[in-house]
């Protein structure tokens, strides 16, 4: 018999994608829509993660795209995007969680198949802790 609550991790989502609304000179979002290329955009989509403990600690990834008109542009605001994330440091969300620690990889350089616009794509890794 299960003596203790089910945990229920917060989605962390639209707080990641406020957060970098508000500090980024681009739109962030979390698909594509609305988007008309050479407009600087950000989509930032879960793909996975693990939970480290099964009451407290979770840990999701998340794929990170940058739009840009130019290469150099997209790489700009790929690296003003990991710098945004790893400002998310100690912050706490609405939920009461608090983002502990963050890793992202280093923006490969993917071409648009669609419009063949500049794109570059990382992986960001975030760690949060429940209240």
């Amino acid at each position: 018999m299960l003596n203790r609550p089910v945990p229920k991790f917060p989605d962390p989502i639209k707080d990641i994608t406020d957060y970098m609304n508000d500090v980024l000179d681009a739109h962030v979002a979390t698909d594509l829509k609305g988007w008309h290329a050479p407009n600087l955009w950000v989509t930032v989509q879960p793909t996975g993660g693990i939970v480290v403990n099964a009451y407290r600690v979770f840990r999701p990834v998340y794929d990170v795209n940058v739009y840009g008109p130019t290469k150099p542009e997209a790489m700009n605001l790929a690296l003003e995007a990991m710098q945004a994330l790893y400002f998310m440091k100690n912050t706490v969300l609405e939920s009461g969680a608090v983002c502990t620690e963050v890793s992202c990889s280093w923006p490969a350089d993917i071409q648009d198949p669609i419009n063949s616009n500049p794109r570059y794509v990382f992986d960001a890794n975030l760690t949060f802790r429940t209240p």
